[in-house]
């Protein structure tokens, strides 16, 4: 389903003519990412399933892959408009956010798929990753789905398909830890070992004999 839905959505997105971000649409992308990463990194600290823990890293990691390829298509379009290694100085702070938010993302999946198995995080991240490009290329592109209206709601549709097959993957992962759980046999308590006494050998009394009987 989440692969259904991806792909559906996806297929809708339109085009739109290439252009860039300027410093302080940059800046402000930048600073709500970071901060809306490191928020969803605190909360994930604070879950104690494994299972949620995973899907809260995954977002925080498809989010972070997401915007560095906004920022990758900033200083695409600016390289290419400023000639190459004449406006290289202009797209240091870009190229420092890709090069921070991509080992962000790289960090933050290797932490999802630690204790949550493998389909889960990776269906997250696979999902969360395109969906964020593409609302960043709608509301700061001037992208937008084809077909209108209908198109629109397709593309509803279809996010929400996406989002279902995530949330089935989550609570089958539950599930199936739930069930490992109840499947256990219970746990044996402690042996106490008591330490046996040693009988001592019993004394066998002696006759002494008086030295005028002797």
């Amino acid at each position: 389903m989440a692969s259904a839905g991806l792909a559906g959505l996806l297929s809708l997105t339109g085009t739109a003519d290439a252009q860039s971000l300027d410093g302080g649409e940059r800046l402000m992308t930048a600073l709500v990412t970071f901060g809306g990463v490191a928020v969803v990194f605190l909360v994930a600290q604070r879950v104690h399933r494994a299972v949620v823990r995973s899907i809260l890293l995954a977002t925080a990691a498809g989010t972070a892959f997401g915007i560095a390829s906004v920022f990758t298509k900033t200083v695409a379009v600016d390289w290419t408009a400023w000639d190459g290694l004449d406006g290289l100085g202009g797209l240091l702070p870009s190229l420092l956010a890709v090069a921070g938010l991509a080992t962000a993302g790289m960090l933050l999946s290797q932490a999802a798929y630690r204790g949550a198995g493998l389909a889960a995080p990776l269906a997250t991240v696979t999902v969360v990753n395109p969906v964020v490009s593409a609302a960043v290329g709608i509301t700061l592109f001037g992208e937008h789905f084809r077909y209108g209206a209908t198109g629109t709601a397709l593309a509803l549709g279809c996010g929400v398909v996406a989002a279902g097959g995530l949330i089935l993957l989550t609570t089958e992962r539950l599930g199936g830890r739930t069930g490992t759980t109840h499947g256990r046999p219970p746990a044996a308590g402690p042996q106490v070992c008591v330490p046996r006494q040693r009988s001592r050998p019993r004394e066998v009394p002696q006759t002494v004999t008086p030295p005028a009987l002797r």
